[in-house]
């Protein structure tokens, strides 16, 4: 790799973590003086803590390397917050009205961390290393974490915000209708996160074979 942008892609990964690991002390409020922890639940935070673990990690390695860090562990990082994103997108923006630092970390955690790290895969690592089979092992994350969810509510806990017993509307059979409507959310839900990964599969064979055709 150039060392130009070997460095660029050092700064990127660092201000990933950056970016991720401020909407999570923000979200946690840590600055507040009034921390409350409960909110490591969502996924979006679990996800995101992965992320800031894993960028600052990766952008140490390639410093001194000058190689990517796990690109599968990456990858299993770009499928959940890209899960992250679009399902924040597509069925929780707008519920909650948030101002001040929340708005700013729901913007991080969200928006900038996901996107950040689908251009980081996108600018400047190498293609041809995703395989299809790590598109179904990257679907685990997202099914590990229902079950999770699922098992630790049955078992009396409270995981959702203000008294609600899940952290998701959509994972609540009495929100949604009922155990059958419950399922067939999460089973498409299933396949859309795979789809998801397959197609970042496809991309990224795709960019590989434009690579070689033009060297």
């Amino acid at each position: 790799m150039n060392p130009k942008r070997n460095l660029l892609s050092v700064i990127f990964k660092a201000l990933i973590a950056l970016s991720a690991t401020l909407g999570i002390l923000l979200q946690c409020g840590i600055f507040s003086g009034k921390p409350d922890f409960s909110v490591l639940t969502y996924f979006t935070l679990m996800s995101n803590i992965g992320t800031a673990l894993y960028f600052a990690a990766a952008a140490i390695f390639e410093y001194r390397t000058g190689r990517l860090l796990l690109p599968g562990l990456k990858g299993a990082l770009q499928m959940c917050m890209t899960v992250t994103g679009v399902v924040y997108h597509v069925m929780l923006a707008g519920k909650f009205e948030m101002q001040g630092t929340l708005a700013l970390s729901n913007m991080l955690l969200h928006y900038v961390a996901p996107i950040g790290v689908n251009l980081s895969w996108l600018l400047f690592d190498e293609k041809g290393i995703y395989t299809w089979k790590m598109a179904f092992l990257w679907n685990l994350a997202p099914l590990v974490y229902a079950v999770f969810v699922y098992i630790a509510v049955a078992c009396g806990a409270v995981l959702g915000p203000y008294g609600q017993v899940y952290p998701y509307y959509f994972m609540d059979p009495g929100q949604v209708g009922g155990i059958g409507i419950l399922l067939l959310i999460d089973a498409a839900m299933g396949v859309a996160f795979l789809l998801m990964g397959l197609v970042l599969v496809a991309l990224d064979r795709l960019l590989f074979r434009r690579k070689v055709k033009h060297t």
